[in-house]
């Protein structure tokens, strides 16, 4: 009964595993995952490989972890490397919040006494803005120094984390020296390795965390009386820096009072804080208390002897922001193609992360990213092999809905791309696995193969039952995409290994051919093509093959046809690099918008901190071009289109439909653009995604959709069959009709 129980909730599970006796709580472990990736991207510090593998470490006392304790307690190990007061891991045993107080006072001997605790303060904000007002005429009056006393018996409650030290900085008490802030901020997502043109970048940014002032000169001084549930302003640690306040702490490093980090809840009672802010050492900035108080002692008698000059104060070195050790970030997991289940989780982690928080296209995605992560977990942790590590790995990453979503380096992956050629070539026309081509002409026409026959069937596997497992291992962006590439993949399989293809012949006769995957057909192989790449179909029409015309043949192609009322482009393919040498010669007006980018500008995490939620961010902006310098052509532009079409060929549709309303014919493109960035996990894999967003001009949709034609024209497999370009001819006769 067991075992049928744990089928039922996490598919299989192997019963070797010795590190669990119960079922895993892939919901939390779902949010120690995102845990890891918060830390990993935004502590300023940029922990490495160490924090990495003391993940991987804890996993197995994770999956076993049941209770909200034990859950603590593997969280705090963990997160313990990273020696860091500002990241932490709580449990809420029950404690109540402060109901607090707030009032502000003149001692006997003329010292302006401020009180502010708990939530109370903030509770009622009209009252506690009179209390603003009048505080603000008592610092005016002060003669000899003011007493803050912060002082928690409790945390403060959530919804209010922030809302002291915005307080303190509206009274106006800045100084000159001004602690500074360093947070993390990603320009998109920095390739870990190949190249990207989408100039991504990681970032440090420095800023001040109060605004200066003046308050150094009113002669002055204060004290700041904290604890270990205190939110200490940014205000305490600029005056101590200035050389006119003094911290009373129950700690000695202030660091993690601080409010340098971000919360995360991972249940209920399970909360995370973590450093999303490091201070930046400079002009004695520090982060050590000048006096650690006694239980037995009273700190506000301490801080009116502090401001009266009835005891000798010498500061303590107030040292400097702790700064983690550099550490190497990529490439440095364990070198094996099947990890141990910490990196496998770890793995899993990385990608949620990163698409999470860098994926340009959330709005077109299918399902919710977090709800598939969760669903996904269990494929990871139960993998018995490499094999089944990858297919994993493709099943969650398959849901980005993206065709620039591709794996790289894992055997279970290869084995469903197939690993050799078979000696055809087909593609995905009219709902059929269609001959188009052959590798080898022996072997085809020994068999009795012809063009246009139909494969149905690979040892006994139907395409309808191979599409069906392809599309749940693999990105695409639409249907069109995703089938063609699955036609393709259907007819490949293992080297050397033996295949029987069942035909639909022209006749309509069903056979068996039995052949062997090899890559022994790709040599030799040439892509047969009708016509040459830069051609004259009459006086008045030329045609432009852009998937095998280069960039030096632009001058070449426009003085060919000159002369003529209308060029054919066909970009039924991937080109290389000539819309930008053709399109300027299409277009008379300067900074004509070409196409609407939007990079994501990841400045913080997104999640909630204070009464706000951090939300993703973009910069936007429009590509342009203007005319060359040589005459332009003037006549009609027609692009030929289809499944085929990706990326840059979609980017050249969106220059020429800009520059001179180019007409496409045929059918959708692929519906994926956005320059490519790529990212590493344990077992040697690397995954690519489109690393930022890419929409028509005037802000339309391109993503998932792809180029669509003016006028809708797909191959059949009778005109395959009888050599037939039926595209190029349906343009030729839009031509005729449309273009005088």
């Amino acid at each position: 009964m067991k075992k049928a129980l744990l089928a039922i909730l996490v598919g299989f599970w192997a019963t070797s595993l010795s590190y669990s006796q119960s079922i895993p709580d892939f919901g939390k472990l779902s949010k120690a995952c995102e845990l890891w990736g918060l830390i990993k991207y935004f502590h300023p510090d940029k922990p490495g490989v160490e924090f990495d593998s003391a993940f991987a470490h804890h996993v197995p006392r994770m999956l076993a972890a049941g209770s909200e304790e034990e859950w603590e307690d593997v969280l705090f190990q963990w997160l313990g490397i990273l020696d860091d007061p500002n990241t932490l891991v709580y449990l809420d045993h029950g404690k109540v919040f402060d109901e607090g107080t707030f009032y502000s006072e003149f001692t006997a001997d003329s010292m302006l006494m401020v009180k502010i605790s708990g939530n109370k303060p903030f509770e009622d904000l009209s009252k506690f803005n009179d209390f603003y007002e009048t505080l603000l005429g008592q610092i005016s009056q002060a003669k000899k120094g003011l007493i803050f006393d912060l002082r928690n018996e409790h945390p403060i409650s959530q919804e209010y984390k922030g809302y002291l030290d915005y307080f303190i900085q509206a009274l106006d008490l800045g100084t000159e020296t001004v602690p500074q802030f360093k947070t993390l901020y990603y320009s998109g997502f920095r390739p870990e390795s190949d190249y990207s043109s989408g100039k991504y970048s990681e970032n440090v940014i420095i800023r001040n965390s109060i605004e200066p002032g003046d308050f150094h000169q009113q002669g002055l001084q204060t004290a700041w009386i904290v604890n270990r549930y205190t939110e200490m302003p940014m205000t305490a640690l600029s005056h101590q820096a200035s050389g006119i306040g003094f911290i009373l702490s129950d700690t000695a490093y202030t660091a993690g009072l601080l409010p340098l980090s971000g919360t995360y809840h991972l249940s209920e009672k399970l909360t995370a804080k973590f450093k999303t802010k490091g201070v930046v050492s400079h002009s004695g900035v520090g982060l050590l208390a000048d006096h650690v108080y006694r239980k037995d002692e009273d700190p506000r008698v301490i801080a009116r002897d502090f401001l009266s000059d009835s005891v000798k104060r010498e500061r303590v070195s107030t040292g400097s922001a702790s700064q983690m050790p550099k550490r190497s970030d990529v490439g440095s997991y364990p070198d094996e193609e099947y990890p141990a289940v910490g990196y496998r989780v770890l793995a899993a982690a990385k990608i949620f992360t990163v698409i999470e928080t860098f994926f340009p296209y959330h709005e077109y995605m299918d399902r919710n990213w977090k709800e598939v992560f969760v669903e996904s977990l269990p494929d990871f942790v139960n993998a018995g092999d490499e094999i089944e590590y990858g297919l994993a790995v493709a099943k969650f990453y398959a849901n980005i809905n993206d065709s620039h979503g591709s794996i790289y380096g894992n055997k279970g992956v290869n084995k469903l791309l197939g690993e050799a050629p078979s000696p055809v070539k087909v593609d995905w026309i009219a709902d059929q696995v269609v001959v188009t081509a052959f590798r080898s002409d022996s072997i085809c026409n020994a068999n009795g193969l012809e063009i246009g026959d139909v494969v149905t069937k690979v040892n006994g596997v139907t395409f309808e039952d191979y599409l069906a497992n392809y599309k749940k291992y693999f990105a695409h962006s639409n249907a069109g995409y995703m089938t063609q590439q699955a036609a393709e993949r259907f007819v490949r399989g293992p080297k050397d290994g033996e295949a029987v293809f069942t035909i639909l012949d022209n006749n309509g006769r069903y056979s068996n051919k039995r052949f062997t995957w090899s890559n022994s057909y790709n040599k030799g192989y040439k892509e047969f093509h009708r016509l040459d790449t830069i051609t004259l179909l009459s006086k008045d029409i030329g045609y432009a093959d852009l998937t095998r015309m280069e960039e030096a043949q632009t001058d070449q192609m426009f003085e060919k046809f000159k002369e003529t009322k209308a060029i054919i482009f066909d970009m039924r393919g991937y080109p290389n690099g000539t819309a930008w040498s053709i399109a300027p010669r299409l277009v008379e007006v300067e900074d004509v918008p070409l196409a609407l980018f939007r990079k994501p500008e990841i400045l913080s995490p997104s999640i909630k901190e204070g009464d706000y939620l951090a939300n993703r961010s973009y910069t936007e902006f429009t590509q342009t071009i203007s005319p060359s310098h040589q005459w332009k052509y003037k006549g009609k532009t027609v692009m030929l289109i289809n499944h085929k079409g990706i990326s840059q060929s979609e980017h050249t549709g969106l220059f020429f439909e800009a520059v001179n309303n180019t007409v496409f014919i045929g059918s959708p493109t692929a519906g994926a653009n956005g320059d490519v960035t790529r990212f590493e996990i344990p077992g040697g894999i690397s995954l690519s995604f489109s690393g930022q967003g890419v929409w028509h001009a005037d802000g339309r949709q391109l993503q998932r959709k792809g180029l669509q034609p003016h006028v809708l024209v797909t191959e059949t497999r009778e005109g395959i069959r009888n050599g037939k370009d039926e595209v190029l001819d349906k343009a030729l006769e839009w031509i005729s009709e449309n273009v005088k």
